[in-house]
């Protein structure tokens, strides 16, 4: 059809969309028109198409606020230049790359997580996180676990409003966990996905 100048909608008590189309006189000459363009769309075809973009454009902006409490809370800066737009391959590209041993320590700062409830959670003990030397890389499973846990807390927090309020959350008994701790849960990424999909479910209201 071409490019057209602009748009104009007008909304009719016979629940149609007039769409009118104005072309440009180069798009004119081209198809011979001579008069705008009159085209119906079903409203439910309008809003669909309003409330695809709205979601669309609220998840970027989740994704965007989730990436920015990673690179945060790992003591990282935000890639320079052209980055990739999807924040999982950018997290993946950190997991093979290895994060630096000041990673946990900026975790632990902001986290408030004592070291030894970190080191459990990584799956290693205390003295090896004590034995880091600065700007050390550590190994790919730790680096792939503090992503998820950050994003966790960033998930967590959200839902419940407060860094204090999720942690003791994270440390009660919990019945959609059959008695078990959340934080107990985070010793292998299937729990941290767990405790994600239960978080997601307090968020739309949906209790255990």
């Amino acid at each position: 059809m071409g490019s057209w100048d602009c748009w104009i909608v007008g909304l009719f008590d016979r629940g149609i969309v007039k769409v009118e189309q104005f072309y440009s006189p180069t798009v004119k000459q081209s198809h011979s028109v001579t008069t705008a363009g009159i085209f119906d769309l079903e409203i439910t075809t309008l809003v669909s198409t309003f409330v695809t973009n709205v979601v669309f454009m609220t998840e970027r902006i989740i994704s965007s606020t989730e990436e920015a409490t990673v690179f945060q809370w790992l003591g990282l800066k935000p890639p320079k230049g052209k980055s990739e737009s999807n924040a999982r391959f950018k997290y993946w590209k950190m997991m093979k790359a290895g994060l630096g041993s000041e990673a946990i320590t900026h975790f632990i700062e902001h986290s408030t997580l004592s070291q030894k409830e970190l080191a459990r959670l990584l799956n290693v003990s205390e003295r090896t996180i004590q034995r880091l030397l600065p700007e050390q890389t550590i190994s790919f499973t730790s680096s792939e676990k503090l992503i998820e846990l950050a994003r966790l807390f960033h998930k967590g927090i959200e839902v419940f409003g407060g860094k204090e309020k999720f942690l003791n959350w994270l440390h009660r008994e919990n019945i959609a966990f059959r008695g078990e701790k959340p934080i107990d849960l985070m010793v292998a990424s299937l729990g941290i996905d767990m405790v994600y999909d239960e978080l997601t479910r307090i968020e739309h209201g949906i209790f255990s």
